[in-house]
């Protein structure tokens, strides 16, 4: 799975999970959806796999409600939660869909 997949899908998964891939992120890069350990950290098997954080589903969820009442695709949920992974803020072109 490459990281543009598991964006694409990580609303759907439970608040436990969240998206684990390889730096430098992009969207082709192998990443994998995995739960949280008790911590809500990064599981020591990600990391040793060479995997990082990118996003939880919470903080994905949260982060989408800026889409406001415009319904988004799944590429547009994808590009959007990469933008945000990468800078910590979100894209000029969200604020374009909501008007």
């Amino acid at each position: 799975m490459n990281l543009y997949e598991a964006l694409s899908i990580i609303l759907e998964m439970s608040e436990d999970h969240a998206v684990f891939a390889v730096k430098p992120f992009s969207p082709g890069s192998a990443a994998q959806i995995d739960r949280l350990d008790s911590n809500l950290s990064t599981p020591e098997h990600i990391k040793s796999a060479g995997f990082d954080y990118v996003i939880d589903t919470i903080s994905a969820q949260e982060a989408v409600e800026v889409f406001g009442s415009y319904i988004p695709t799944r590429e547009e949920v994808s590009r959007f939660l990469l933008h945000y992974a990468i800078f910590d803020s979100f894209p000029d072109w969200v604020y374009e869909l909501q008007g």
